[in-house]
């Protein structure tokens, strides 16, 4: 069994998706509403919008969409976990997430991990990331 992420967008799951898989690199799949068949569609404007993201990088996979105007409420009380290999890799990550967006907790020593940090990204997810422990 594995749990895996599904996060919802204001319109911007597309760009979101293309930024985290160009940070992480992966198998990146896009659907959109007027790729379904058959499907009552929720409104026009959401034709071209993403039905359905998913990016895969090895056994995790991050999923997303668009939600309709209906739905869409901002992310609260639940953000998005990822753990680096090594102290460079989540650096490099960190940064990436970190542009355009918000540290909220810069990159520091815990004392169950080397490194880790939380910051919101420009489409206002908000990442934990850590590092983990050397074997």
């Amino acid at each position: 069994m594995n749990f895996s992420p599904f996060v919802m967008f204001d319109g911007d799951c597309e760009a979101a998706f293309v930024y985290y898989h160009s940070i992480f690199g992966g198998e990146l799949e896009l659907l959109r509403y007027s790729d379904a068949p058959l499907m009552d569609k929720p409104e026009a404007q959401m034709d071209n919008k993403i039905l359905y993201a998913e990016l895969v990088i090895g056994p995790q996979k991050l999923m997303g969409s668009d939600a309709t105007d209906r739905l869409y409420q901002p992310q609260q009380g639940v953000l998005v976990a990822w753990q680096a290999d090594s102290e460079d890799e989540i650096e490099r990550v960190f940064a990436a997430l970190a542009d355009g967006g918000m540290v909220r907790q810069a990159l520091t020593y815990a004392f169950w991990t080397p490194k880790y940090g939380l910051v919101e990204d420009k489409f206002g997810m908000v990442w934990l990331v850590s590092c983990r422990k050397p074997a």
